[in-house]
């Protein structure tokens, strides 16, 4: 196999996986709510008081789990990369969140806006680059596709579903621990234009030759 090919196939990756965990970050400094997923995220680190960047990890990686169980355990090099994957957002997420943004604070309402959006736009172009690359996926969206062959549930279904049950899981934290609200106007946002942008730039990255001849699976 070329070397070189694999080399720029997890390189991309892995800027792609920095530029997520930058945009995860700014999301949360935005401080107007975040997409479903990181919003549990952020209501469990409220309560167990774990660094959301750690706890991202955790969460990744009992989805990789599933991921292995799903595929039968045939996928071994596939599962090493996606574990090293979810590894390193965490560490981003953590150093972005407590080492950059920490020392900043929104206080505009409308830099909120514009803050969020940004973040949306990188974390879906990042995510769609990682999909067209095909190396190190990420384990929630995994499962989902992996799943949806099997009981014949379309994928966007199954993600769907997955953004409910952490919308309520999130509430339910509020509700129950007295937390902050994390599920807010962000998070509604974030439902309507997160997988758009994705679908737009997946497709753009597919059509791009260079980008289809990196696939190494």
């Amino acid at each position: 196999m070329n070397i070189k090919k694999i080399f720029l196939n997890l390189f991309l990756s892995f800027i792609c996986f920095i530029i997520t965990g930058f945009g995860i970050s700014l999301s949360i400094e935005a401080g107007i709510g975040i997409s479903a997923f990181n919003a549990v995220i952020v209501s469990i680190s409220q309560i167990v008081n774990i660094k959301i960047g750690t706890l991202t990890t955790i969460a990744n990686i009992l989805f990789l789990l599933a991921y292995i169980i799903l595929t039968e355990g045939k996928l071994k090099t596939k599962y090493l990369l996606q574990f090293f994957g979810v590894s390193s957002i965490g560490i981003f997420i953590n150093y972005f969140t407590y080492n950059i943004f920490s020392k900043f604070e929104i206080n505009n309402y409308a830099i909120s806006i514009i803050f969020l959006i940004i973040s949306l736009f990188l974390i879906g172009i990042s995510v769609a680059l990682i999909l067209t690359l095909d190396s190190i996926s990420f384990p929630v969206e995994a499962v989902c596709l992996e799943l949806s062959k099997k009981i014949n549930v379309s994928f966007a279904t199954l993600r769907r579903y997955v953004d409910i049950i952490s919308i309520i899981i999130s509430l339910l934290i509020t509700f129950i621990f007295s937390k902050p609200l994390v599920i807010r106007e962000g998070t509604i946002i974030s439902l309507l234009l997160f997988s758009t942008i994705i679908g737009i730039f997946h497709t753009r990255f597919e059509k791009i030759r260079f980008l289809r001849e990196l696939k190494i699976f």
